[in-house]
């Protein structure tokens, strides 16, 4: 099992994702661009022309516009992308092995399970499409989004790009952290699952003689705690589970607010002005 964002056997397998692949990066770049631009003809609108941008407010306008349009279009456009970009797949991915079962014979299908065949078929493969339509966009538009937006700030007010790049690896650190911890918590869960289904499977098939000896009854208070165990590692799980997206979003919401603090102090002290510490201000949730 690959550990990847990325997982490369699906563009050694299946040839016809590559090409959908890289529009998708393409157009990931393009939103990357469209988001940049709404930020900076909003720091226009409000906050007049500056420094490295000098348009008139019809200007801004026109370009606020125009990069909502954009990003729009591209939006439509990268989920139509993507959910073709995930039927080829399936289709080529389902034909491939369609094609190799006659080679492997009647035998490795009874050995591999033809139950275990029919799910791979159907809804194994049809797993991959909320892949291409949902995670890789958004693994594109990460990739592509933030050092574009790091590029911009540098550019406009390099003191908030180096908070940004400080505060920017804080996130992944502690996605890692939690991950391993809901990582440990999974595996209890599953030793949890095996314990109850090893055990519930031993009872059924051991009812009949648990049944002669009067020992059947027994049994119930073992399953329910055997049950109340896997019902306390669930919910272990789900708890990390939901502190990741809180730590991570109260990460991110320290270093938004570090740059806006940053920046408004300058701007109150004369050494920024309105526009640029504005941009940067829209810019850094972003990153």
């Amino acid at each position: 099992m690959s550990r990847a964002p990325l997982d490369p056997r699906l563009l050694r397998h299946a040839s016809s994702s590559r090409s959908g692949i890289a529009l998708l990066a393409v157009l990931g770049a393009a939103q990357a661009a469209a988001t940049v631009s709404v930020a900076v003809a909003l720091a226009l609108l409000v906050a007049g022309p500056f420094r490295h941008f000098t348009a008139p407010h019809r200007w801004a306008l026109v370009l606020l516009a125009a990069a909502y349009a954009a990003r729009a279009l591209l939006s439509w456009a990268e989920q139509v992308v993507a959910v073709r970009t995930a039927a080829r797949v399936t289709d080529e991915l389902r034909r491939r092995l369609l094609a190799v079962l006659p080679r492997r014979g009647p035998a490795w299908v009874a050995s591999f399970g033809a139950g275990r065949l029919t799910a791979v078929l159907t809804s194994g493969l049809a797993a991959l499409r909320p892949w291409f339509a949902g995670y890789l966009p958004a693994l594109i538009l990460g990739v592509a989004l933030p050092p574009l937006v790091i590029l911009v700030m540098a550019v406009v007010d390099p003191a908030s790009a180096l908070i940004a790049l400080a505060t920017l690896p804080l996130i992944p650190l502690l996605g890692a952290l939690i991950g391993w911890a809901t990582a440990a918590r999974a595996r209890e869960r599953w030793q949890a699952d095996a314990r109850l289904a090893g055990h519930f499977l031993d009872v059924v098939r051991g009812l009949p003689t648990l049944r002669v000896f009067g020992r059947a009854t027994r049994q119930t208070q073992v399953i329910a705690d055997l049950t109340d165990q896997h019902r306390s590692a669930t919910l272990r799980v789900l708890r990390v589970a939901f502190l990741s997206s809180t730590a991570l979003d109260l990460v991110g919401t320290l270093s938004v607010g570090l740059i806006a603090v940053e920046a408004g102090l300058r701007v109150a002290a004369g050494h920024l002005s309105l526009g640029p510490a504005l941009l940067v201000i829209l810019l850094a949730p972003e990153a």
